[in-house]
Formats: C-alpha cells, sequence, structure tokens
C-alpha cells in the first residue's frame, strides 16, 4: 500500500517502479496524523492485505506510515520528499481530539529509507525552508540533551554542519 498526501506527487513515478505489483494508493495522510486519517487508512490496509507499506512523501506520510507500522506487522518503506529526516527517528505521533499523543518505540522505524534528491528539487521555498529547520532542529535538540556520546554525537554535528 502506497501512502501519499492529498497532492499526490511521485505518485505515478514510484507506481511505475513498482510495477509488477499489486498497489493501492491511500491518499489521505495529513499532519500530525489525525486519529481519523489513521482508521481510515487502517481500514484500507486491512481490507488490501497489504503486507508492506510504503510512506512517499513529507512528515504527514511518513508519519501515517509509522503509526500503521506500529499496530500492523507490516513491512515498512520510507520515501521522504522533504528534509526533515523524521524517517530516521523512532518517535511517532498521532492527534485525537486536538491533543497530540506521542511517544518512541524502535518498532515505526521503517525496513528501508530511500532518499532520491529529485524528489525534493520541486518543494516550494517555503516548504523547503520550513523543511530543513526541521531538519536542523534533530541533532540540535539531540545535542541539546547531552545524551550523545562518540561517533553518535559527530553524525549530530557533521548534519548540522559544524
Amino acid at each position: 500500500m502506497l501512502l501519499t498526501g492529498e497532492s499526490q506527487r511521485h505518485v505515478e513515478r514510484i507506481r511505475a517502479l513498482l510495477a509488477g505489483f499489486e498497489i493501492e494508493v491511500y491518499a489521505g495522510a495529513r499532519r500530525l496524523v489525525p486519529e481519523a486519517v489513521l482508521g481510515e487508512a487502517r481500514q484500507k490496509l486491512d481490507a488490501f492485505g497489504a503486507d508492506t507499506i510504503v510512506a512517499l512523501g513529507g512528515g504527514s506520510a511518513i508519519g501515517l506510515g509509522k503509526a500503521l507500522r506500529l499496530e500492523r506487522e507490516v513491512r515498512f518503506i520510507a520515501i521522504p520528499s522533504t528534509y526533515a529526516g523524521s524517517e530516521m527517528t523512532n518517535m511517532y505521533g498521532t492527534t485525537a481530539g486536538g491533543t497530540k499523543t506521542t511517544g518512541r518505540n524502535p518498532k515505526v522505524r521503517p525496513d528501508a529509507v530511500i532518499h532520491d534528491v529529485e524528489l525534493t528539487l520541486g518543494m516550494p521555498k517555503g516548504l523547503t525552508v520550513t523543511s530543513l529547520m526541521n531538519a536542523l532542529a534533530h541533532p540540535i535538540g539531540t545535542l541539546g540533551t547531552g545524551s550523545l556520546q562518540g561517533e553518535a554525537r559527530e553524525q549530530a554535528f557533521d548534519a548540522i554542519g559544524i
């Protein structure tokens, strides 16, 4: 099952790469993973009987993939089209009744992440800036906790260009 947002940017490109596989597209991914969206995607996943979810897009699609992965035993592939980097974290979140719930679980990390710079080239300038700032927030926030040592600390500094 291919998860994406309303715009369905790049869906045809990914569909072509997955030729030979039966694909169901769910284009309802939304910011902050509303519980109603998660429920709808869960129903579609169960009805389709998918054994793999491919999240294509920014944080909305990746977040939805993480939430589904937390609930279902499926393979998970992330194809981010923004820079934020949430696909590499063990953090997930959903929103219900105006309240966001977040957690950490290693299970939500994708089995594979595919980065293709061409998917980021058409981003609007505002989204590009927001995405880059969010990407910087991950390593800066982690460095601020003082919990990183050795190679992990060096990787965080590398990520922010220091």
